[in-house]
């Protein structure tokens, strides 16, 4: 059980959560590099938890693909397994503690899909931080 995990079983309140700059910056970064065809983006949040606070440090793109009209999400969990090994070699300390997206084309900062989503990263934490960076 991770430290994340643990204070949600104890509290039902939210998190105290703060992100660093350089977590945003690598989301716009993503955003910006991001194929035409895709309106929005998705990666994982990593950090850690002190103190009560959820600390998010870094983070990582993963590729997907959805359809909005058919409520269907394909995320490419390999990748994202082989970017969490990378980055657990270089900093062991840092957990999964959520995950990012970006707006969508129409300003919508959830839609149907983004349910599908977080049940994936609910595999991966018991409750993932849902950032969204209004692009």
């Amino acid at each position: 059980m991770s430290k994340l995990d643990a204070i949600s079983l104890r509290d039902t309140s939210l998190p105290k959560i703060k992100v660093h700059a350089t977590v945003v910056f690598s989301i716009l970064n993503n955003f910006t590099r991001r194929s035409p065809r895709d309106s929005r983006v998705i990666g994982t949040l990593l950090g850690e938890v002190k103190d009560g606070v959820v600390h998010v440090t870094d983070c990582f793109a993963v590729p997907f693909t959805e359809k909005v009209d058919e409520l269907l999400v394909t995320i490419d969990q390999k990748y994202h397994k082989s970017m969490y090994s990378f980055h657990l070699r270089n900093n062991k300390r840092e957990t999964i503690v959520g995950w990012y997206t970006t707006t969508t084309e129409q300003g919508q900062f959830l839609n149907d899909n983004s349910s599908l989503i977080n049940n994936f990263y609910r595999t991966e934490c018991e409750r993932p931080v849902h950032l969204v960076v209004d692009t």
